[in-house]
C-alpha cells in the first residue's frame, strides 16, 4: 500500500467523522504547524477508503489539521432562534370534594319511564364559575350547578355514573364512580 502524505489530498475537503466531530483538511495546511488530529485511512478489497480516529490493520496515519478553515454562515436579518415554549404554571387544585350519595352503589331501579335522580354532596359550596358535569358510561349527561338532578329515558342495562365539578381554569375534581342497574319493562 503507498502512503499519501496530507500534501498531497485533493483541493476538495476530506470529510472525516471522529468522535462525534466533523473535520475537514485541505492541501494548503500542514500538519506540522497545527497540531492536528491523528487519523487513519485504510483501502479496503473492494478499492473503498476507509477513515478511523483508531489505528486499523494495514492503515496509514494521517494528520487532520484543527483548523479547518470553516466559517459558519451569519442568519438572516430579523431571524430568531427557537425557544421551546414555557410551562404555565400549574393551576390550584379544586378545594372541595364530590361524592355522590343516591343512587347507592350497585343500586337497582324499576322504572318504566327509565327515571333516576342523582345527588350530590360537596364538602364546600360550588363557587363562582364551577359547574358540576353529570357523566353516565362516561358520556356528559348534564351539566350545571345544582347538586340533584333526575334523568329520564335511561336505557335499561348496567351504567357507571360519576359527577366531574370543574373550573374555568380546566381544573376538574371528579367523584368515585357508582354502579347502578336500570331495569325496564318490555312490551311483549
Amino acid at each position: 500500500m503507498k502512503r499519501i502524505y496530507h500534501s498531497l489530498l485533493p483541493a476538495a475537503l476530506v470529510l472525516l467523522l471522529a468522535s462525534g466531530n466533523v473535520l475537514a483538511a485541505d492541501a494548503a495546511q500542514t500538519p506540522d504547524t497545527d497540531n492536528g488530529e491523528k487519523i487513519y485511512k485504510k483501502v479496503g478489497p473492494g478499492g473503498e477508503v476507509i477513515y478511523s480516529d483508531k489505528p486499523l490493520p494495514d492503515s496509514e496515519e494521517m494528520t487532520v489539521p484543527r483548523n479547518s478553515g470553516y466559517k459558519p454562515v451569519p442568519p438572516p436579518a430579523g431571524f430568531t432562534p427557537y425557544q421551546a415554549p414555557r410551562k404555565t404554571p400549574a393551576q390550584a387544585p379544586i378545594d372541595n370534594s364530590v361524592t355522590v350519595t343516591a343512587p347507592k352503589n350497585d343500586e337497582a331501579f324499576f322504572s318504566g319511564n327509565g327515571e333516576l335522580t342523582v345527588s350530590v354532596s360537596l364538602a364546600k359550596a360550588i363557587k363562582s364559575g364551577q359547574q358540576l358535569e353529570y357523566l353516565i358510561d362516561g358520556k356528559q349527561a348534564y351539566s350545571g350547578t345544582e347538586t340533584s338532578h333526575t334523568f329520564t329515558n335511561v336505557y335499561r342495562g348496567t351504567h357507571v355514573l360519576t359527577v366531574r365539578l370543574t373550573d374555568p381554569s380546566g381544573n376538574s375534581l371528579t367523584s368515585k364512580a357508582v354502579t347502578f342497574h336500570m331495569q325496564r319493562p318490555r312490551v311483549k
